[in-house]
């Protein structure tokens, strides 16, 4: 019999989802789950189940197979496409027996009998949860192979290498690998770390081709170290490298080794997009103007879509006083992505540090439909601050990915625009039109957040980049002055 802190030791950092229908059945096994996994997932049908795994990293799956919605073996199937090893326990009565042939093709790990015993629960959790440790250890030793059959060099590169930067790096000696040190190898996956050592690929080849990094170690920089930046997408993530080339005398002869460090730069560059957002959000609120005017250029035709009463309107406004769209945000308007990444592609790219963040927007959605209604039945125009800090939240969460610089640019806008309106001058009518565009705001970014990080069904991940910052600008335009000048003059005027 097995001793519970026996199998605790091996159970106690995973995670579990258990799926089961019946209420009392389900109270009994997670009430005995709790003892064992660290954390626990309950669901009571197969489509609340998949809901929860892919909101939340999942280590082992329990599942009853008849259940409303989606059964077991339906969950399982869809489960298996983005997860095709995690482990599977089937939890089945003997009238099951027909759905038995379906799980043998799903590969399901155990099975438990109902009504299941807490023995033969114990003995199932723990197989499991060594099956997984035994995985682990697998491929600790298959990395540690690969880093024994490069490592092949002399105490003196050891104990340089000891002495350098405790960073990614890897030396050659006449083009030939001679060392690589525990952080380089976990950069990269063990099948890119045997084409290198086997010279069918160059280091080169794991290099993005980005505007701004280095496209090969050809290019390498002597004079200015800060242009000797390399980009690297992995699994789990894109990370930012500076990398320094060192020459160093191992073998005593004429021979030359070179030594390439990898300094983690991420977050550095990170904090560079970050000030120069704040840098044109004070540009924008504090230095210059807050009002937009869209002036056509003076030309000797009219543009599409505006008539000539309403350029009028425009032209007699006091310039001296208006904010115009600068070029950067008209810049951002028009901007098209050439290049499409659908999102099942650009989140298998991500860290899981950083999706574990980004959860958190589904509770900001939801705070901020609250905060929504709130304003516009009660006139509660403290929920504007409560609004602003949901969406300054928003910002900074979506801030951790460079690829969607203008998508946070645009939110922060928002919130400095919300939080600086004059309550006083805002009536009924401008009140229902403020909380419409507002509302239209936090529905695009909820169906974004899942079309891109949930359900991954989008085929391009900046589809809604350029639209929504138009949304934001359409806001401060509506609580403009000029704006309803025209609007009240010319309801042709088009804006965009």
């Amino acid at each position: 019999m097995l001793i519970l802190k026996e199998i605790q030791k091996v159970t106690s950092g995973y995670t579990v989802l258990y799926v089961e229908d019946e209420e009392s059945i389900r109270k009994n096994i997670v009430s005995i789950l709790k003892l064992f996994f660290k954390h626990v997932l309950v669901a009571s049908d197969g489509k609340m189940g998949l809901d929860l795994f892919n909101e939340h990293p999942t280590d082992i799956i329990i599942t009853d197979i008849q259940m409303p919605n989606m059964n077991g073996l339906e969950m399982i199937r869809v489960i298996r496409v983005k997860s095709p090893e995690i482990p599977v326990i089937i939890t089945t009565a003997f009238s099951d027996s027909d759905y038995f042939l379906s799980s043998i093709e799903l590969k399901v790990d155990q099975y438990l009998l109902k009504p299941i015993q807490a023995e033969q629960a114990k003995e199932a959790f723990y197989k499991i949860a060594l099956l997984l440790e035994n995985r682990k250890k697998l491929e600790e030793l298959e990395q540690r192979k690969v880093q024994d059959k490069i490592n092949k060099m002399s105490e003196q590169v050891m104990t340089q290498i000891t002495n350098a930067f405790p960073n990614p790096c890897i030396i050659y000696t006449n083009q030939t690998i001679r060392y690589v040190n525990q952080p380089f190898i976990e950069l990269f996956q063990r099948t890119n770390l045997e084409m290198l050592l086997e010279n069918r690929v160059s280091l080169d080849s794991f290099f993005d081709k980005r505007v701004g990094f280095l496209p090969s170690l050809d290019a390498y920089n002597r004079n200015d170290p800060s242009m000797n930046k390399i980009s690297i997408t992995r699994l789990k993530g894109r990370k930012i490298y500076r990398i320094m080339m060192r020459e160093l005398e191992l073998d005593g002869n004429d021979s030359i080794s070179v030594m390439i460090t990898f300094n983690d730069v991420t977050w550095e560059e990170y904090q560079k997009v970050k000030i120069k957002n704040y840098t044109e959000i004070l540009e924008e609120f504090i230095i210059k103007k807050r009002r937009y005017s869209f002036v056509p250029p003076v030309t000797s035709s009219v543009s599409k879509g505006q008539s000539l009463k309403s350029i009028e309107v425009v032209n007699d406004l006091d310039i001296a006083s208006t904010r115009f769209i600068n070029d950067e945000e008209r810049e951002v308007l028009r901007r098209s992505h050439k290049i499409k990444t659908t999102a099942h592609v650009y989140v298998q790219e991500l860290d899981d540090e950083v999706l574990q963040e980004l959860q958190e927007l589904q509770e900001i959605d939801r705070d901020l439909e609250s905060a929504i209604d709130e304003l516009q039945s009660d006139s509660n125009f403290a929920m504007l601050i409560t609004i602003a800090d949901a969406f300054e939240i928003y910002a900074r969460k979506i801030g951790l990915l460079f690829e969607f610089d203008d998508l946070a640019y645009a939110i922060r806008s928002l919130k400095m625009l919300l939080i600086s309106i004059d309550t006083t001058k805002i009536d009924m009518k401008m009140l229902n039109k403020l909380c419409l565009l507002i509302r239209s705001i936090k529905d695009d970014l909820a169906s974004w957040n899942n079309n891109i990080f949930i359900a991954q069904s989008a085929l391009d991940i900046h589809y809604i980049d350029t639209s929504l910052f138009s949304t934001c600008l359409q806001i401060e335009l509506a609580l403009s002055d000029e704006f309803k000048s025209v609007e009240s003059s010319d309801n042709d005027f088009e804006l965009f």
